[in-house]
């Protein structure tokens, strides 16, 4: 494990803790023949980029992720691993957890959330290659297409729609009455998120259970647009539901995923 730390640029971190709250063993839930963690190591794997490293407070998936391959170094503590417990939170936990043992990481930690079951090898390498290209950055995320609009929204005290709350460049929502005439939105997809490794050190010091910081660097950010289905998120019982759906008709699940 060690030996592949010195050889490589780049870990790639899973979380996958137990205690959904909406989705039951969410990890664990099959989609074909493997479940999320075992196709989210498998892709990661296929990448040969680093070693593939899991998080989890589960002896059961922490068994299932190392039968596929992965790197469980430890049991997350219960601590950081409950629903309100942010992503970066685990992220410096690892980090920890090796500098205690005088162990180099990789200048990069990548974070690949299982529960983004189409993201593309491809596109973990073409993410990678870039933010190394752009050294001058700290992270890249990945983006896609939206058809969210920013320019409205509705108050929730009064119930009624508001319009013209967001002004970016004189664009508001007044401009675009005519959708095709809008700009096109990105939306960020927690698909992909690398960042450098010593971004983390300035949070090392502080409460893992207080952080509300983002895993990744607002402020010194690229981007890597994907696909709305690389960006399909599993957070509720509906989205699983979808998704199963979707797989067992596998002659529109393209057409539907990639709209």
């Amino acid at each position: 494990m060690e030996k592949n730390f010195k050889s490589k640029d780049l870990i790639l971190f899973i979380p996958a803790r137990s205690g959904s709250t909406r989705i039951k063993n969410k990890n664990l839930q099959k989609i074909g023949k493997r479940s999320l963690i075992q196709n989210k190591i498998k892709v990661c794997l296929e990448t040969n980029l680093g070693p593939v490293i899991v998080s989890t407070n589960s002896k059961k998936i922490a068994k299932v992720a190392k039968r596929s391959g992965a790197i469980i170094p430890y049991l997350r503590p219960k601590i950081i691993s409950n629903s309100n417990s942010p992503m970066i939170s685990a992220v410096i936990h690892l980090i920890k957890f090796y500098s205690k043992k005088k162990i180099k990481l990789p200048k990069y930690i990548g974070v690949f959330p299982s529960t983004n079951p189409f993201v593309k090898k491809k596109s973990i390498i073409n993410s990678f290659n870039r933010i190394k290209k752009n050294d001058q950055f700290n992270s890249i995320v990945t983006i896609h297409k939206s058809n969210d609009d920013p320019f409205m929204l509705i108050a929730k005290n009064k119930k009624r729609i508001l319009f013209n709350i967001f002004n970016y460049k004189n664009l508001n929502y007044s401009k675009f009455e005519r959708s095709q005439d809008r700009p096109t939105f990105f939306k960020m997809s927690s698909s992909i998120q690398i960042t450098k490794t010593k971004y983390f050190y300035k949070f090392f010091n502080k409460d893992l259970t207080k952080l509300r910081e983002a895993a990744f660097d607002i402020k010194s950010c690229i981007s890597y647009e994907i696909s709305k289905k690389e960006a399909y998120d599993i957070n509720t019982p509906f989205d699983l539901f979808l998704l199963k759906y979707l797989k067992s008709r596998k002659k529109i699940t393209e057409m539907a995923l990639n709209r």
